[in-house]
């Protein structure tokens, strides 16, 4: 007799039957999956030569070669196949359904299996009656996988995933080398899953793509000192094909770390590597790297952060090396440059440094140490650095952990410092200064671990910061503008000491989840829905750290947009898109305007400052006609007018920028059908409203006005950005076309632009 559980039969093969399994005596099978495997002549799955075959929960499917069954199974229910071959035909049994099986890889326990994807009629499809307590890997059965609010067996030997990985937490479990995970479904998590095998990880850090389901998780295994990560893919965990990413020789700094960009989606990997600072640019499909960065200074590169602009493809990296030289990297969205070393060696510790965007203006706010009890900062506006400020600190002790979180509408960031005498003090920037400084505590958990942590909420304009004191309640403060921050009060408690901290804000909603590692080895979350804590959840009871970052959790992605207008002086222009950073409207008789070329005439009167072919009167050098240029139109927000722009068609022959215009995009206001050709055919006519944008002729030969396929010219007035400002279109029936259009002219299939013929 065999006696065959929780295992998966995949990619053999026979000479003549039974690819997957052949017998000839008494054979149970529970939950087994047997796919992808094939026989030449029958049975390229099963092949029941004698005896009783008997079985339960279990796939037959994707055995094309042979087909999947040969000769009857005694089905006692609850199976799956994809054709109809084996005799499934008893309570439960699905024939002609579909598995989804994932490639056989490693999903977690001691042998590969082929996960369930999401959509298989094989989730929740078995019955829990003699079911296995766990699946092959040894993930706990049964879980609500279909999310019918009941706990129902799968069938085969994977049970899958209840919910998708995002939003959700990741972290560490001691002596394991496949992180834990559990979705968050706003108000619990629903189980425990493992993800790959990358290694026992001391700290994590990770990003969710804005455009796509997709998240990438880093870490650093303890032991080894490698760098490795694994992808989210929607569905199932796969690990990077380009580990291991680095090797630390310390392990206990944050020396990696990934971030999306808002627009692409593309997502840029930054890790050390020795002496080295490595990167690698994945686009939903490639990588591309691993490629060097030039550093500005030498030492070995020890701990770093990345921040992502709000709203344009542009990353901020601050690195601080084993020197305590700290310096930062811009990336424009192909390549890494305006670095710039902001401490040269000052003293303090790596880990005093952080980076934030506000997230209205675009502008980059670093925040750095020196070894002295004051924090100093730069910005980057777009187009260069500010100079060194400094905020004079509060504590007794130079800054040894500095952490920041911006708001997502305004320009306010929160900034959080632990000294290296435990005190923890708070500030915040309102975009033109620091303000409401204030000590919240004397006596942290410690100073070797991220002891303080600050978010703003999605929605709302308040800030939240936790800290940890030495006691098993975390506490926590809110800030509001005008009143500054709350008094101290605290969380649930969890048991133990809370060391390390992070907070992790929910987008487009006032709900913060705070993920705590405590003095116990202990992981909780607790989540902060804007006005109340939730319940902690305690995820795991020996992480084997009591510091450090070995969690993570993450949001779902959103995607980067321009924020909305604000016209704080009430010119009718938006502040942002106005050649200032505060728009003033001063008199130009007492403040002139710039005048770049130096012939004596502004800018904005200059026929073409900036030698894009466009006239500089066309592109709003003074839009409200107050004689003023520093209300100039900024349309691409870099903080440069639009006067004074770099051409925009690129030196290479690529396309710089685009516009579609159609149906649903561009401006269009005519509704068009699916046989117009609109586009057939196209040309410049130059400026025809005598605005200084060149406008088009487009074609659209198979328009039916008047009857049929007659066609119709569109004649497009643009705006400077290449949307359709208005509009006339000429055909039978419109535009004032003298001569009638007969049916299958194709008025339209081809344009040209002739010059004024009648003067």
């Amino acid at each position: 007799m065999i006696n065959l559980t929780n295992s998966t039969l995949s990619g053999n093969s026979a000479g003549r039957n039974g690819g997957g399994i052949s017998v000839e005596n008494t054979t149970n099978l529970l939950n087994v999956t047997i796919t992808n495997n094939s026989a030449s002549n029958a049975g390229g799955g099963v092949r029941v030569q004698s005896g009783l075959f008997n079985v339960k929960n279990t796939i037959v499917a994707g055995n094309p070669t042979g087909g999947n069954c040969s000769n009857a199974l005694f089905s006692q229910g609850y199976n799956l196949e994809d054709t109809n071959t084996c005799s499934f035909n008893q309570t439960g049994d699905q024939v002609n359904a579909s598995p989804l099986l994932g490639p056989l890889q490693d999903n977690g326990g001691l042998t590969h299996t082929h996960a369930l994807l999401t959509g298989s009629d094989a989730i929740d499809g078995g019955t829990n009656t003699g079911a296995p307590a766990t699946d092959q890997r040894g993930v706990a059965r049964p879980i609500d996988g279909d999310g019918d609010s009941t706990a129902t067996v799968d069938v085969g030997a994977f049970e899958a995933s209840p919910s998708p990985a995002v939003p959700g937490a990741i972290w560490r479990q001691s002596g394991q080398n496949i992180p834990l995970y559990s979705g968050w479904d706003g108000s619990s998590f629903t189980g425990t899953q493992s993800s790959q095998v990358v290694g026992e990880w001391r700290i994590i850090q990770g990003a969710e793509a804005p455009t796509r389901d997709e998240a990438i998780v880093l870490g650093v295994d303890a032991a080894s000192g490698n760098v490795t990560g694994e992808m989210w893919d929607g569905s199932s965990w796969a690990a990077l094909p380009i580990n291991p990413l680095g090797n630390m020789s310390q392990t206990f700094w944050w020396g990696f770390d990934v971030a999306y960009e808002p627009v692409s989606g593309d997502a840029v990997v930054v890790s050390t590597d020795g002496g080295n600072l490595r990167f690698w640019v994945w686009n939903g499909s490639t990588w591309t790297g691993p490629t060097n960065l030039t550093l500005p200074v030498g030492g070995t590169p020890r701990h770093l952060q990345l921040a992502a602009h709000p709203y344009q493809d542009e990353l901020v990296l601050i690195v601080s090396n084993s020197n305590s030289q700290d310096y930062a990297f811009v990336w424009d969205g192909a390549s890494w440059g305006n670095s710039i070393v902001l401490d040269n060696g000052g003293g303090g510790d790596r880990t005093d440094i952080n980076v934030a965007y506000e997230q209205q203006s675009g502008t980059a706010m670093v925040v750095f140490g020196k070894g002295t009890d004051d924090v100093y900062y730069r910005r980057w506006t777009g187009a260069g650095w500010s100079s060194e400020s400094m905020l004079s600190g509060i504590g007794f002790d130079y800054a040894r952990w500095l952490t920041v979180g911006a708001d997502p509408s305004s320009n306010s960031i929160a900034l959080g410092v632990n000294t290296n005498d435990s005190d923890v003090w708070l500030a915040v920037w309102d975009g033109s200064a620091w303000i409401d400084q204030t000590t919240v505590t004397t006596g942290s958990t410690g100073v070797t671990e991220p002891a303080v942590a600050v978010a703003f909420e999605g929605l709302s304009g308040r800030a939240l910061a936790t800290y940890g004191e030495p006691t098993n309640t975390p506490r926590y403060r809110t800030w509001t503008s005008g009143s500054g921050w709350s008094a101290e009060a605290s969380t649930p408690g969890i048991g133990a000491q809370p060391n390390s901290q992070m907070l992790y804000p929910e987008p487009g909603a006032d709900g913060i989840m705070l993920a705590v590692n405590d003095d116990s080895n202990d992981i909780h979350y607790l989540y902060w829905n804007g006005s109340a804590w939730g319940p902690d959840n305690e995820l795991e009871t020996n992480s084997g750290d009591d510091k450090n970052q070995p969690f993570l959790f993450l949001w779902e992605g959103v995607a980067g947009s321009p924020p909305g207008c604000t016209d704080a002086d009430s010119d009718g222009l938006c502040d942002l898109e106005e050649d200032a950073n505060t728009d003033l409207d001063n008199n130009p008789a007492t403040n002139p305007g710039p005048d770049t070329d130096g012939d004596t005439t502004p800018n904005y009167l200059d026929a073409d400052d900036d030698g894009d072919g466009t006239p500089t009167a066309s592109e709003g050098a003074d839009p409200n006609a107050d004689g003023d240029p520093r209300d100039a139109r900024d349309a691409d927000r870099d903080g440069e007018p639009d006067y004074l722009d770099a051409p925009t068609s690129a030196a290479d022959g690529t396309v710089a920028t685009e516009q579609k215009i159609s149906d649903t995009q561009g401006g269009l206001t005519a509704t068009l059908t699916t046989n117009d050709h609109f586009g057939r055919s196209v040309a410049s006519i130059g400026d025809v409203d005598g605005d200084g944008i060149a406008d088009l002729a487009v074609g659209a030969p198979f328009d039916d006005d008047g009857g049929s396929d007659r066609g119709a010219v569109y004649v497009l007035f643009l705006n400077a950005n290449g949307t359709v400002k208005s509009e006339q279109k000429i055909s039978d029936t419109a535009g004032g076309l003298a001569t009638p259009l007969a049916n299958l002219d194709e008025f339209g299939m081809g344009v040209a632009g002739i010059g004024d013929l009648d003067g």
